[in-house]
């Protein structure tokens, strides 16, 4: 399949309903809509996945693998101590692997015309603080993969058991809700800056 049918069929899935996707989530995240539709006008882009960024208690398990971890509790938008606390305390108790506090970077993939196309795109994304940025070509593909430093990851149960104290987990929801908002202002000024 060359470029612009793989386009197509990803064009026509994205646009058929935003409402529903392949991620966890289920649907495309409101804050990064405008991006995408920017990205994909061009003709030598265009989007495979995307978050805007987001916060949430995951459950692990002991695998470790990620398809098999639950999320306790996900928000695509800033968080507050009492909904995190709240979720924690009815949750922790169910679970018998360890639960982390977690804030992510926003990220986007995007496949890309050329390897010319695709580090024209990793520029813009590094000048506007994307660090995490770079360029992953196969056989059938060019790839790129956008991606914020922004991070907090913080084990918060142990074994059904609460390991941190209330004004420590204030701490992290604070830093989560800060590095979310960087994470925003980032996002924004790449979508703004971006000439393709």
């Amino acid at each position: 399949m060359d470029f612009d049918e793989d386009k197509s069929k990803y064009m026509e899935r994205l646009n058929v309903d935003r409402s529903k996707d392949r991620s966890k989530k289920g649907s495309v995240d409101e804050a990064v809509i405008p991006l995408l539709d920017k990205i994909n006008r061009s003709e030598d882009y265009y989007t495979t996945s995307s978050c805007a960024g987001r916060i949430v208690l995951l459950a692990y398990p002991e695998s470790r693998r990620k398809d098999e971890a639950e999320w306790l509790l996900a928000s695509h938008e800033k968080v507050d101590f009492e909904d995190v606390s709240d979720a924690l305390k009815d949750k922790a108790k169910n679970y018998t692997c360890r639960i982390y506090f977690r804030q992510e970077s926003a990220i986007l993939h995007v496949c890309c015309r050329s390897i010319a196309s695709a580090q024209k795109l990793i520029n813009h994304a590094k000048a506007c603080g994307f660090k995490r940025s770079g360029i992953m070509a196969t056989k059938r593909r060019v790839m790129i993969e956008i991606m914020g430093s922004e991070k907090l990851d913080a084990p918060v149960a142990l074994d059904g058991k609460i390991i941190v104290d209330d004004p420590y987990l204030r701490i992290l929801v604070m830093i989560a809700n800060e590095r979310f908002l960087y994470t925003r202002q980032r996002l924004l000024r790449f979508e703004e800056s971006l000439i393709l």
